[in-house]
């Protein structure tokens, strides 16, 4: 019995784990994106609160208020906190 994995995931995975997020001065910051990433911010109600197309390797999305977020970019999603 062999194990086979699917290069399309092995490389979105390696992809996706060199995207960074943090939050900063009430801004989310994503770093080591490709270009034209799609990226989608959600609050905890699922209510997209943010889109983007990337255009550079860093984005930094103004957040209308504290709180905790989904941030999913290409159909990966990771979570951050805005204090």
């Amino acid at each position: 019995m062999s194990s086979t994995a699917s290069l399309a995931t092995a490389l979105d995975r390696t992809a996706a784990e060199q995207i960074q997020l943090f939050a900063q001065n009430r801004a989310i910051v994503i770093t080591g994106l490709s270009g034209h990433s799609t990226v989608k911010v959600f609050n905890l109600n699922g209510q997209m609160v943010k889109q983007l197309t990337s255009s550079s390797a860093t984005e930094e999305l103004a957040m209308p208020e504290k709180g905790v977020y989904i941030v999913n970019i290409n159909g990966v999603s990771k979570k951050v906190i805005v204090l």
